[in-house]
């Protein structure tokens, strides 16, 4: 039997909950993995990217190609999250040193930039109607690229995003990721193209996917744990225990990203995630004190929010995610 493989381009700012949805992305069977681009957001454009780098070694993916993406958003100045992610955006355990680089190397930004674009370019040109694009920080890299490429909004079938808050706020007064690039945000959410096609996991859903304590002792699965799992607990240990301290989370983190990810299994027909949604049109207040924060009203032609899903089996997939992971021997001490 054929094994359904959906083509996925994934744009992240690892990030713990991103290197989640790494790990997925590589190791699910139903995923093919075509690239990744990394931005600003969690911590600076140059330590997302060598964490991305760094995971890939660690999981023995260093044959997938990396892009470094933008370094500031659309118009405001970068922010960061080291109260979370800790200084690197990835801190909590030993990372591999790189024993890949990224395929735009430049001192030149915009030339980098404009690698990074024509690489994507010929990835949803060659899986057209098929790629979606995962988006799991600020929107500057996919919002620049639509701006660029109008032609190549028709030729996506999913813009998949992590982000925004509909009835809460995680950061000021609306959601981190697209706080930090209120106006690419924007772009993406009123594009009467793209919108259609977009599906968003807001907070309000993301805050139930916590990190239990059992789900993490099935992570370490003591006696038997493997360098990989020791990897992930500790970064999930370390992600625990900032949120415990500024956001309270005393029953664990919510690991957001991969729920970009894992949503597309009901997408494409192959799982049923229990998923239910609303389709709103939506604005992003760009500046003031409501920063952020997503003004909403239904409408049918509007992005697909996703406001449930079965958490539980979520869970269920990423631990057997691990488990195929470790049994592909991917992953050195």
């Amino acid at each position: 039997m054929t094994v359904t493989q959906i083509p996925i381009w994934l744009d992240c700012d690892p990030g713990h909950d991103d290197m989640i949805a790494i790990l997925l992305s590589c190791f699910h069977p139903n995923f093919k993995l075509l690239g990744i681009s990394t931005t600003f957001g969690n911590s600076s454009c140059e330590n997302t990217t060598n964490n991305t780098l760094s995971i890939l070694t660690k999981f023995q993916k260093t044959g997938i190609p990396v892009y470094q993406g933008w370094k500031v958003p659309l118009i405001k100045k970068p922010s960061f999250a080291p109260s979370i992610h800790g200084k690197s955006g990835l801190a909590g355990t030993e990372l591999p040193t790189p024993q890949t680089s990224i395929e735009n190397p430049s001192r030149d930004d915009k030339e980098q930039i404009e690698q990074f674009y024509s690489y994507l370019k010929t990835q949803v040109e060659k899986y057209e109607n098929e790629i979606s694009i995962v988006a799991t920080g600020p929107l500057t890299n996919i919002g620049n690229f639509f701006q660029k490429y109008p032609d190549l909004k028709e030729k996506v079938k999913f813009v998949s995003i992590m982000g925004g808050g509909i009835e809460i706020s995680n950061w000021k007064a609306g959601e981190f990721n697209i706080w930090c690039d209120p106006h690419s945000a924007n772009f993406i959410f009123q594009d009467p193209i793209i919108a259609p096609k977009t599906i968003l996991l807001p907070i309000d859903v993301t805050h139930t996917a916590i990190l239990s304590e059992s789900v993490e002792k099935r992570i370490l699965n003591e006696p038997n744990t493997t360098p990989l799992r020791k990897m992930l607990y500790e970064l999930m240990v370390f992600f625990k225990d900032t949120y415990v301290k500024e956001q309270g989370f005393v029953d664990g983190p919510p690991i957001h990203d991969p729920l970009a990810v894992i949503v597309l299994l009901e997408e494409y027909g192959v799982e049923n995630m229990g998923i239910e949604s609303i389709r709103y049109q939506l604005d992003t207040v760009e500046e003031g004190e409501l920063e952020g924060k997503l003004e909403y009203k239904p409408n049918d032609r509007g992005v697909k929010v996703v406001t449930k899903l079965d958490i539980e089996k979520f869970w269920e997939i990423i631990l057997k995610v691990i488990t195929i992971a470790d049994g592909d021997h991917a992953v050195e001490c």
